[in-house]
């Protein structure tokens, strides 16, 4: 981010534009469906910010088991623009920066109806087509736009996330097929692109426009960092040019060439950090989901158990989760130097407990199931036996034995040690590292754990009978 930022500067001053304007995201207030708007300083787009956190990725091609487990798929935190970038937005672009090919002489853009045309040395927009979807945009256009903006094309998750939601729609707006309130399409539309946000009908569950219908968007073939992201030749979401319903699922693909442009492809930006957004983790905090599951692990690295117990009706528990337990220094140290086990239960809220999502996944930890982390809460009560103040985070010592009922053999550092208000990463990572002075030498990482765990020779089936 920072070269890219770096040569955004240089670019302006290229330009002519002198002081560079502010590079800092200006909030929005929040859209119906409750998500943060942010606008983005390059161009003025407003984008959504979307949570990080797990969701239902239907697939394409269908596994031949089912696989509810690899099914739903981790995603971090990132904005994606609200609509396809405009013509107008585009023309701005092209003009500003002076280009007209990328750095290896490849074209950024194709003219085509309804799209850009040059008029006296600038590109505009042809008469009446500003706010439609850029159109003849090829592929090395869309990223060109992309990073002058200070991001990127979606990866394939994060643009089917933002289309179908955390429960994995099958279209934006739910299970109905597409009518002519909710898309731009061939059955119903009227044969060529519309503006932007034209079908408020077919918002998606994140407050996204014309993700099915209208134009394609480029997304990257493959989820990226694990995965590899492949290239952004994928296109999704149906056209205006679609004649068929199933075109416009949240998880139907097609493919586009990247030296390609035409009137039914179009693209949307997604930035995943920056001055004035929410900060976006690069890598998800690990839970344990199992008492003796992270017990083991823990033995076996011989690291620290890091023990939070928690009330849906604490204020400071609240603040742990959105604070300390999304601070990117903090899951980097937790994550290389302890197991994290978070046990919750509703307390004094057992009348109206925080739900399960429509798959059992927990709505505050999508890492674990509500089940998992009320029996987690009973097995770390047992060790430590009580708290006084909630949450009660404890730094816990795995070579203990299980048995025990002892508090004092458990605890390696004290609730009274560890900050309770949703900060304190700094003393979080100074007490991992007393804790860690206690036990030795940590044996191996968590990845190489779980290489081990995977080679073990894993229990016989029951034969029945």
């Amino acid at each position: 981010m920072a070269s890219w930022l770096a040569w955004l500067l240089a670019l302006q001053v290229a330009a002519g534009e002198g002081a560079p304007r502010s590079a800092r995201y200006r909030p929005l207030g929040v859209n119906a469906q409750g998500m943060a708007l942010f606008e983005r300083p390059r161009d003025g787009a407003r984008v959504v910010w979307i949570p990080a956190g797990s969701f239902r990725m239907n697939r394409y091609f269908p596994r031949p088991v089912a696989d509810p487990e690899h099914d739903w798929v981790y995603v971090g935190a990132y904005a994606i623009d609200e609509h396809e970038v405009t013509n107008r937005q585009f023309a701005a672009f092209l003009n500003e920066a002076r280009i007209e090919t990328d750095a290896d002489g490849r074209p950024l853009l194709i003219e085509v109806e309804h799209g850009l045309e040059p008029v006296d040395g600038r590109w505009q927009p042809q008469e009446g087509c500003g706010e439609l979807p850029a159109l003849g945009v090829t592929g090395f256009g869309a990223l060109a736009y992309a990073r002058f903006v200070g991001g990127d094309l979606p990866l394939l998750p994060e643009w089917q996330k933002a289309a179908g939601g955390v429960e994995g729609r099958l279209f934006p707006w739910g299970s109905e097929e597409p009518d002519a309130t909710r898309a731009n399409f061939r059955r119903f539309g009227p044969d060529l692109p519309m503006p932007v946000k034209s079908y408020p009908a077919g918002v998606s569950p994140f407050g996204c426009f014309d993700m099915a219908g209208n134009v394609y968007e480029r997304v990257y073939g493959g989820r990226g960092r694990d995965g590899g992201a492949g290239a952004p030749a994928m296109i999704r979401g149906g056209s205006w040019a679609s004649p068929h319903p199933l075109n416009l699922r949240t998880f139907d693909l097609c493919m586009q060439p990247l030296e390609a442009g035409d009137r039914t492809v179009g693209f949307r930006c997604v930035v995943r950090s920056g001055e004035g957004l929410p900060v976006a983790p690069s890598d998800p905090l690990r839970m344990a989901r199992r008492w003796d599951d992270a017990l083991r692990e823990a033995r076996e690295r011989n690291v620290p158990l890091l023990l939070s117990l928690q009330y849906d009706t604490c204020g400071q528990c609240d603040r742990i989760k959105v604070g300390l337990f999304r601070d990117p220094e903090f899951i980097r140290a937790c994550n290389a130097g302890a197991v994290l086990v978070v046990g919750h239960v509703a307390h004094d809220g057992a009348d109206d407990p925080h739900p399960e999502d429509v798959n059992g996944r927990c709505t505050l930890y999508p890492q674990v199931e509500c089940m998992e982390h009320i029996d987690l809460w009973y097995e770390g009560i047992k060790r430590i036996e009580q708290f006084r103040i909630s949450p009660g985070n404890f730094l816990l010592d795995p070579r203990t034995d299980d048995a025990s009922r002892t508090r004092g053999d458990w605890i390696l550092v004290d609730e009274s040690e560890l900050p309770k208000s949703g900060g304190g990463t700094e003393a979080y990572v100074e007490a991992l590292a007393r804790a860690q002075a206690r036990l030795g030498e940590p044996k191996m990482s968590h990845a190489e754990w779980l290489a081990l765990d995977a080679a073990r020779p894993k229990p016989a089936d029951d034969a029945g009978g």
